[in-house]
């Protein structure tokens, strides 16, 4: 009887004997190599030497070809034993006692319907090593359809039973598996979006954008646009009962009336400079490229007609970490961005309709936040609901050439903004020039 013999052809070649690695050294020849591979994925794992012959010399007579695979058992046979590999009346077969291959193990989860165990066994493309094999090209792309088609339907089944932490792994490991499966992230932005994850999913549609974009030079589908303007829109979510994502109170009808919010806002302010084709071309993907990163970290971005950027975090929903998602997409923005840029970020209350975005939205956060990116940080003594009684700098710290200055301003004596900041509210301005300076 065989020692027993497994083999991984997922994500690389892979032989054990008796619990034992097969070291590549042991095989002497490639082809040796690729007869026990070709036997690993034929049926009962045995097939006609004309046809090992075919495949692996085609353009030699079958008297070289046949040489040749006399010579590619021997050396298999040092590698792996030969007990393992049998050769009668011009067929040759892998023994199956004692075997185990994980193609066989992941076909059968697969006809099983075994979602979890077939993503498990599947380590990668089968036999990435032989890529431009013809013999291992079409079962490659085949075990690549039939896991992804599993794989999809076990996450549907999980978001229909609110499940979605599992549906998220299953599908996290597809977005894995193959980067530039569109219908995978689509999926996994979703559930994230259902999970109250709003920053994660718009980083997931973002995230397969740019894939498309630099590998395929293509942009995302009509369907990528819908399901990430409705993201943005709050229309998907832990909480969608009303068209922006709001949880009635009296569980009536919603009414669209003006109400206080506590949110974060962020101005982006571009540095001025000499117009021109060009200047207009990078400053205008700069600006597309800013409300991504905003929309990306969870923020509602939009432009204004004298082209700054405003973005407001924590409508339609909020969350505890709004301003540090805030600071997170300014600290992107400036240490990416193609033109000189200053942010501002200021956390307080605006007035508004429950509207998913800053369309009808006011308040002293909007005028703070744009005072902050221009660098006039100072306010004016005696505004309602954010007066600063001091401001000083609390933390300076080098960014390639440039300096970043935060400060802390403390909420004055106004009973309802001390409540509705619970405290200290921060704001970060990109200081000019941008000429190394001492720190």
């Amino acid at each position: 009887m065989a020692a027993g013999l497994r083999l991984w052809l997922l994500g690389g070649f892979r032989a054990e004997v008796g619990g034992q690695a097969v070291p590549e050294r042991r095989w002497h020849r490639r082809k040796a190599c690729s007869l026990v591979k070709l036997l690993a994925l034929a049926p009962r794992h045995r097939l006609h030497r004309e046809q090992l012959m075919d495949i692996l010399w085609p353009d030699l007579p079958p008297d070289g070809a046949g040489a040749n695979l006399r010579k590619a058992v021997h050396f298999a046979r040092q590698a792996i034993g030969a007990e393992a590999l049998r050769c009668r009346d011009d067929c040759v077969w892998l023994e199956p006692d004692g075997l185990w291959v994980d193609v066989d193990a992941f076909q059968a989860a697969i006809a099983a319907g075994d979602a979890a165990g077939a993503l498990g066994l599947f380590r990668g493309d089968l036999l990435p090593d032989d890529l431009f094999e013809p013999w291992a090209e079409e079962r490659r792309e085949l075990f690549r359809i039939q896991l992804f088609r599993l794989a999809l339907g076990l996450a549907a089944e999980l978001e229909h039973g609110e499940e979605l932490g599992r549906a998220s792994l299953v599908l996290e490991r597809v977005v894995e598996l193959d980067p530039l499966n569109e219908e995978a992230h689509l999926r996994l932005a979703r559930v994230q979006a259902k999970g109250g994850h709003r920053h994660l999913a718009l980083r997931t549609c973002r995230q397969i954008q740019e894939r498309l974009r630099q590998e395929l030079g293509e942009r995302p589908s009509a369907e990528a646009r819908r399901l990430r303007d409705d993201i943005v829109a709050g229309r998907i979510g832990p909480d969608t009962e009303s068209a922006a994502g709001f949880r009635p109170s009296g569980g009536g009808e919603d009414l669209l009336v003006e109400e206080r919010r506590l949110v974060t806002v962020a101005a982006v302010l571009f540095a001025s400079a000499p117009r021109g084709p060009k200047t207009g071309h990078t400053r205008r993907e700069t600006a597309d490229r800013t409300c991504e990163v905003f929309q990306a970290w969870g923020g509602s971005a939009e432009r204004s007609d004298d082209g700054s950027i405003a973005a407001v975090f924590g409508l339609p929903l909020l969350h505890e970490n709004d301003a540090g998602l805030a600071l997170s997409a300014a600290l992107e923005i400036v240490e990416h961005s193609g033109a000189p840029v200053r942010v501002g970020v200021h956390t307080g209350e605006v007035v508004g309709q429950t509207l998913p975005a800053l369309t009808g939205v006011a308040g002293s956060a909007l005028i703070i936040a744009r005072r902050l990116g221009s660098g006039k940080a100072r306010h004016r003594p005696g505004q309602r609901t954010h007066p600063p009684v001091h401001q000083d700098p609390v933390r300076v710290r080098r960014a390639g050439q440039c300096r970043w200055t935060c400060w802390r301003a403390s909420s004055a004596s106004s009973p309802d903004a001390i409540q509705a900041s619970r405290g200290t509210r921060m704001g970060c301005a990109r200081r000019f020039p941008v000429r190394r300076a001492p720190v």
